[in-house]
């Protein structure tokens, strides 16, 4: 896991898809929080959608780590495994923030 990129490219050469990256951010941290709350509640169905829908927008950005992360995720929510589903909960986290933190540095986004 640790030697798949964070993003597929380090040279975004669109400006607006630079301008876009917050705003994917924003709305995969808004949906973590909603999968967490799914999570807690035992609702599996809800977070394999959420994680489903986050996996998505990681594809979309090229997000190579935060995608494969969540599609571990996924498999786990669909075998009903709920000990190991919350280590990839802590995990996925892990790689939302440490992919927030690589935009920053290597796109400059706020």
């Amino acid at each position: 896991m640790k030697d798949l990129p964070v993003f597929a490219s380090t040279e975004l050469t669109d400006e607006s898809f630079k301008e876009l990256l917050p705003h994917f951010f924003k709305e995969v941290m808004d949906d973590f929080e909603l999968l967490s709350d799914a999570f807690l509640v035992n609702n599996l169905n809800e977070v394999w959608r959420l994680a489903h829908k986050i996996n998505g927008s990681a594809l979309s950005y090229e997000a190579i780590r935060m995608s494969s992360k969540v599609a571990e995720l996924q498999e786990c929510s669909k075998i009903n495994d709920s000990i190991k589903l919350g280590e990839q909960m802590d995990q996925l986290k892990e790689v939302i923030d440490l992919s927030y933190e690589y935009a920053k540095q290597y796109f400059q986004i706020s």
